[in-house]
């Protein structure tokens, strides 16, 4: 994972251990500390000409116990976090395998934790971009149109099949479904195995029928007035990326990555624009426009959380 960043920005380097069950390891931060009296995943700072990977092994060692390979380490997400007082880049790597039983060395708590059974009023608020993204699929696929029902679940089976995990039920132009129609689209989801979010283009009285909401380019709510549950926003700048994490999202879509045939006159942002744009989104972030599956790999590799679409998840 790259280490240059500006000297005054505290790097910590932030480890997801997993076992054999697929959960995650976790441990008590000390109300005395900073942000403390809540849970967080083990990691520490960096020391002068170290290498996050190497910071990692080393602190997860001092302070637990257990012996990692620093090439097993792959990177998650990026978290900058921003104090009154201080900026901090949390490093966030993913790992599986590592020797020893896990203990609170430093007398602090541990334990293990699905990672379904975690919210972020647990957590450091830096700490809920990294388990937005532990909780966020890679595949994300939007409706093109909510007019027919049996067409959107036959388009929700293509969709899951080519790897979806999340759908936005989002109404063509000038549509306005019906609240059990939407309802009946989102159980289906559901029952495919994705998180079924509600486009904020829907009717307002069909905001609470999904997992959570998903806002438009430019359109902000309060707390108080959106559905609980998911927010996901949509994005086409830094500044807006900026205004999604302040508003409270949990994931965000940025577009458009490639040209598109929808929007021949727009510019697109391109993969290296995307790749400095995500690094300071501080939540997960979804490449779209022109992008599909196959481009999931480059998508990552540019700090993505993945892909999201509409044509390429569909077999018509």
């Amino acid at each position: 994972m790259p280490n240059t960043v500006p000297e005054d920005v505290i790097q910590v380097a932030v480890g997801v251990v997993r076992d054999a069950e697929g959960r995650v390891l976790l441990a008590w931060r000390d109300s005395k500390r900073h942000q403390g009296g809540c849970w967080e995943f083990p990691g520490g700072k960096l020391e002068p000409g170290e290498s996050v990977e190497a910071a990692l092994a080393r602190e997860l060692h001092e302070e637990l116990g257990i012996r990692t390979d620093p090439a097993d380490m792959t990177p998650l997400i990026q978290i900058p976090w921003h104090y009154g007082d201080k900026s901090v880049l949390l490093n966030t790597l993913a790992l599986n395998r590592f020797g020893g039983t896990p203990a609170g060395l430093e007398g602090q708590a541990v334990r293990w934790a699905r990672i379904d059974d975690l919210t972020p009023d647990m957590f450091p608020a830096a700490n809920r971009g990294i388990l937005r993204s532990l909780q966020s699929p890679p595949c994300v696929f939007i409706t093109p149109s909510l007019s027919d029902k049996e067409q959107v679940f036959r388009d929700l089976e293509s969709a899951a099949e080519r790897g979806a995990g999340m759908v936005i039920l989002r109404p063509g132009a000038g549509q306005s479904p019906h609240a059990d129609m939407l309802a009946q689209c989102a159980g289906h989801a559901r029952g495919l195995g994705m998180r079924a979010m509600i486009h904020a283009r829907c009717p307002r009285r069909c905001w609470a029928l999904g997992d959570g909401l998903h806002l438009p380019a430019g359109q902000w709510m309060d707390a108080c007035d959106r559905p609980a549950g998911w927010l996901g926003v949509s994005c086409h700048s830094p500044e807006e990326l900026e205004l999604a994490r302040q508003a409270g999202g949990d994931y965000a879509l940025l577009s458009p990555v490639c040209p598109t045939a929808s929007h021949p006159g727009q510019d697109a942002i391109g993969w290296k624009t995307l790749a400095q744009w995500v690094r300071q989104a501080a939540m997960p972030v979804y490449a779209l426009g022109g992008v599909g599956p196959a481009d999931l790999p480059r998508a990552q590799a540019a700090g993505a959380q993945g892909v999201a679409g509409i044509r390429a998840f569909l077999s018509r």
